[in-house]
């Protein structure tokens, strides 16, 4: 139990006091108490409201709760005002000095969670709806829309009007999602809601540990029971109410909004000399295979008897030096060890390591109680597994690997060295915080804004990167050469994505050839003057027609022989005597003349023809 008061809102009537809380503001954002009471004492400061947690009658029946404004306000106007823990109910604990600032404007209530680990918490709970939309709110059997409804808180580091909220999640766990019914009676609810969870269970129980948060609120058709279809995507409840589906928008806008603001408080030092405290020490240990200087993140779980988280930090020293709060983290490599000191007796630790890459992890007391006075050891072992799981057959586990790989082409050096610099985002587009194991042709972890140096025809790959991730793979001293990428930027899926680097030696890339110049364009050729043309050539003469030749003489007819005397028989033969039948050589002489006269006629004539 403690005593609560809300100072000093920040509107213009009441900025001097706005003004004059700021003075007792440590830069750590806690409260200066003393400084703060004794100032209220002399009344240079007042607060706005204030009162005492406990048992509240009415509408709300719960241990514990103050809500503001109380009977003393009508309201909480807008403006900035700080929640501050003044006294506490309970002498063995002590007062948490974290002042929580609130803002009040014309959307809503938000308090600032602060940082982890300063004991204080948020959370947001449906209130009610408004009531010019409560004729869409009961299942009266006219129209029932707004009936069912389902939340989520939305998460920002930033103040409302500076911060860009967290998206909306599509698949959400049962603490990040709450579906509600409307009951239409405010006493039903622990906190005085409207709506209660549809299975009569609060399932929103995620608290935001640090930053702002505010409600979204979109409608929820899953609990509908038995309707009939009507037009387009509406239907009807069992009571025969419409429901008109509104799709995803927020509508947030139509309903009021719980801020919940948790403050834990400290026990005091137990007055017992022996100190109440006890530590731990945690081992690391590589068998199976030599991971060199390969670091590993394990996660350190803090809480106390009641399972809240320890609010720390807590120092360990060893092989690393440093400061541990809940849900930390300690890098170790193969056989280094640290003891986190100061724990508080009865307080609950686990140790895990939630990125063993292709090793397969056991553990040798991960979990388990501090003792006073003594030392507890937790002992991470990795074995050397030869074949790395396949990140994408667990459904339970969805996460992916990142292998990047560097080619280079051209008569260069196999062996430079290339330095590749990884970022890896949420979907908020924050930075993740975890290292990731890596091994193939390298060995070791890397986070966000790391780097790790590659040669020719070596690759590593990153393992269980969270799906959905969103990374970059950047080289960095490539200056000299064309580099070709391939996937260097995308998001990591279930399985394993490839970012490939191509390197080729700049000078390797051909020079533009010159732009040759423009031809001269030659001058007109010379037109030669028309030739000669040859005289058609002469036609010869007809040749002369010969004569014709002279017909002979009809020979004379010659005397009748007379009748031979009987020849004397030649003694011997003898040469034939010339100079006999002499007309028949005339003849066939003169027929010779003739025909060569003709001929030489025809051939004339044929020539003639023939060249004209």
């Amino acid at each position: 139990p403690v005593f609560s008061q809300v100072c000093c809102p920040n509107f213009s009537k009441n900025l001097s006091r706005y003004t004059a809380i700021k003075k007792y503001l440590n830069d750590d954002g806690t409260v200066n108490l003393d400084a703060l009471n004794e100032a209220e004492a002399k009344a240079k400061v007042s607060p706005y409201d204030s009162g005492t947690t406990g048992k509240l009658s009415g509408n709300v029946s719960v241990e514990g709760l103050l809500l503001f404004p109380t009977e003393n306000k009508e309201v909480l106007e807008k403006g900035t005002y700080y929640l501050v823990e003044t006294a506490s109910g309970d002498e063995n604990y002590k007062i948490n000095p974290t002042a929580v600032k609130v803002i009040v404007d014309e959307t809503g209530v938000y308090a600032d969670a602060g940082k982890k680990g300063d004991g204080v918490s948020t959370g947001r709970l449906v209130g009610s709806v408004l009531k010019s939309m409560l004729r869409f709110v009961r299942d009266d059997g006219v129209d029932a829309t707004l009936n069912n409804i389902k939340v989520q808180i939305l998460t920002a580091d930033e103040e409302p009007s500076k911060g860009n909220w967290s998206d909306w999640k599509e698949n959400p766990t049962e603490a990040e999602e709450q579906h509600l019914y409307y009951n239409g009676n405010r006493i039903t609810g622990p906190y005085g809601m409207e709506y209660s969870p549809t299975d009569g269970n609060i399932t929103l129980t995620d608290k935001t540990k640090t930053g702002w948060n505010k409600l979204a609120v979109r409608q929820c058709l899953k609990h509908e029971g038995s309707t009939t279809s009507v037009t387009g995507d509406d239907s009807y409840t069992e009571s025969g109410s419409l429901r008109q589906n509104l799709g995803i928008r927020d509508i947030s806008n139509l309903f009021s909004s719980v801020m919940l603001v948790t403050v834990e408080n400290e026990p005091k030092n137990n007055p017992d000399p022996t100190p109440g405290t006890g530590s731990l020490t945690i081992k690391k240990q590589v068998t199976g295979g030599d991971a060199g200087s390969a670091a590993f993140e394990i996660q350190v779980s803090l809480k106390d008897a009641g399972g809240n988280p320890l609010t720390g930090p807590y120092s360990y020293s060893g092989s690393q030096n440093g400061t541990i709060s809940d849900e930390g983290t300690i890098s170790l490599q193969s056989g280094q060890s640290v003891t986190i000191t100061g724990l508080p007796a009865g307080a609950q630790y686990s140790v895990t390591e939630p990125n063993p890459g292709e090793y397969t992890v056991t553990y040798q007391h991960e979990r388990g109680t501090i003792t006073a006075g003594s030392t507890v050891t937790a002992t991470v072992n990795n074995a050397k597994s030869s074949n790395p799981p396949d990140p994408g057959e667990d459904d339970n586990d969805p996460t992916g690997n990142l292998t990047i790989s560097k080619t280079v082409q051209g008569d260069v050096s196999r062996t430079e060295e290339f330095t590749f610099r990884v970022t890896f985002t949420d979907e908020d587009g924050d930075e993740l915080t975890n290292n990731f194991y890596y091994n193939g042709d390298k060995t070791g972890t890397i986070g966000s804004g790391d780097t790790v140096t590659l040669h020719h025809g070596q690759s590593i790959t990153i393992w269980h990167l969270p799906t959905g991730t969103h990374y970059q793979v950047e080289e960095l001293n490539a200056d000299d050469y064309v580099v070709t990428a391939s996937g260097a930027v995308g998001t990591i899926p279930k399985g394993t994505v490839n970012a490939e680097f191509v390197n080729r030696l700049d000078s390797d890339t051909p020079d533009e050839p010159d732009t040759p110049d423009d031809p001269d364009v030659p001058d007109d050729p010379d037109i030669p003057d028309d030739p000669d043309i040859p005289d058609d050539p002469d036609i010869p003469d007809e040749p002369d027609t010969p004569d014709d030749p002279d017909v002979p003489d009809n020979p004379d007819t010659p005397d009748e022989p007379g009748t031979p005397d009987e020849p004397d028989t030649p003694d011997e033969p003898g040469l034939p005597q010339t100079g006999q039948l002499w007309l028949p050589v005339v003849l066939l002489a003169a027929a010779g003349a003739i025909l060569t006269g003709l001929g030489l006629w025809n051939r004339y004539k044929y020539r003639g023809k023939h060249e004209a």
